[in-house]
């Protein structure tokens, strides 16, 4: 029987080429695409069945049509928009709205450098349609199982393991907590099991007992001898119950909070998040099947300057440390910095601002031990934005430092 995932990449598939074409991509590169984005997006879904009010919700806009036409006459029409205009109906607006919230943005990107995209602006166009897609696929099965929200739910919830399995590691911070394992009730911890009073009863000297006390004694004083002869023995340091548990804890918040443990190459260990630029930056170099190109960045996350300055504050430190031990850890590996800034102010001075942004960066990771002639740098102003300088958010993501590997 065929899982969600696989019905929705049967539909999908003969129109691969088309988008493909229209957005300037490889299909290659646009199936890694549209595999992550709707495995997130079904991922966010699945991940909601524990919501009534959100389930409630998401039922309305499943039930709810766009079109009339069959679903394959569906995704052939939402696979001819445009490049510039996204097959983004009020529907999958809101149930991207409902998943992620804000974050879309930040998931659109993060599936862009992922899929390897040559064009940032493919990963929203991609995500607009992913959302369509799947809500004309669920409306489909809905409607030809006569399902009431019950139903839609238990499907869902079937096909939760499978779905969330699926979706890349770096996106599964977008989509909420991955399921803890199971506990049957009905297994028993096999421990020390301390009796209660009334169940004790006076040790009864036995046949048995006489034999074996004196031999225990006789076997006592024999490994006395033994230990005290053969000289010390070295004792293996032992980790309380405390730290054990202190482990553990570290490990579940890790998992909570979006943070990984990575061993880089030399033994290092970095705590580093998920989705930050530090794991990105590790996938790319050591993915020998994406190679070095001139679109491929990754901003920084925890990079913060002295308003209007090139003064880099305090809390940076731990994320240049970060890319400085991964650069270490790679020693082929050659960078370049990119500065950027919003479009307030005048171009020239946004230019200045950038360039001596990306300067102290690169000076940064310098004098931490990256041999100069591994490093470059360049301010390119208010150029190549990512978000829309008529808002205050969309100025706060165009004023970032990228980097881009130039040699691997």
């Amino acid at each position: 029987m065929s899982t969600l995932l696989d019905s929705l990449g049967s539909v999908v598939s003969p129109v691969i080429g088309r988008i493909a074409a229209q957005l300037g991509e490889t299909e290659a590169t646009l199936t890694r695409g549209i595999q992550s984005s709707v495995a997130s997006i079904l991922g966010g879904i699945v991940n909601k069945t524990e919501d009534p009010a959100a389930m409630d919700r998401i039922f309305e806009l499943v039930q709810t049509r766009d079109v009339s036409a069959g679903l394959e006459a569906d995704v052939q029409k939402m696979a001819t928009g445009s490049a510039s205009v996204a097959p983004r109906t009020a529907r999958a607006a809101l149930l991207l709205a409902e998943l992620f919230g804000p974050r879309s943005y930040a998931l659109g990107q993060l599936i862009a450098q992922t899929a390897d995209f040559k064009k940032p602006t493919s990963a929203s166009w991609l995500l607009d349609f992913s959302a369509a897609l799947i809500l004309a696929f669920l409306g489909k099965k809905v409607r030809d199982d006569g399902m009431r929200l019950g139903g839609f739910s238990n499907l869902l919830v079937a096909e939760r393991a499978g779905v969330l399995a699926a979706v890349p590691i770096e996106l599964r911070s977008f989509i909420g907590p991955m399921p803890t394992p199971r506990v049957d009730p009905d297994i028993r911890v096999r421990g020390i099991v301390v009796p209660t009073p009334g169940a004790i009863e006076p040790a009864r000297p036995s046949a048995v007992n006489r034999i074996v006390w004196p031999v225990i004694g006789v076997t006592a004083v024999a490994l006395t001898w033994f230990y005290a002869t053969r000289g010390p023995v070295p004792i293996k340091p032992i980790v309380s119950l405390d730290t054990a548990v202190a482990q553990a804890a570290g490990e579940v918040a890790d998992a909570v909070t979006g943070f990984v443990k990575r061993v880089l190459p030399g033994g290092i260990t970095l705590r580093i998040p998920v989705s930050g630029i530090e794991s990105k930056l590790i996938a790319f170099i050591e993915d020998n099947s994406r190679p070095v190109n001139d679109t491929t960045w990754f901003d920084f996350d925890r990079l913060k300057f002295a308003s209007g300055s090139a003064t880099i504050l305090p809390e940076s430190k731990e994320q240049l440390d970060n890319i400085v031990a991964v650069l270490k850890a790679y020693p082929s590996v050659n960078v370049k910095v990119g500065g950027y800034t919003d479009d307030v102010g005048g171009e020239d001075a946004n230019l200045r601002l950038s360039q001596r942004r990306a300067d102290a960066v690169m000076q940064a990771l310098a004098s931490s031990g990256i041999a100069a002639n591994r490093l470059r740098a360049e301010g390119y102003g208010e150029k190549h934005p990512v978000g829309a300088n008529s808002t205050e958010q969309g100025r706060a993501r165009n004023r970032r430092i990228a980097l881009r590997v130039t040699k691997k």
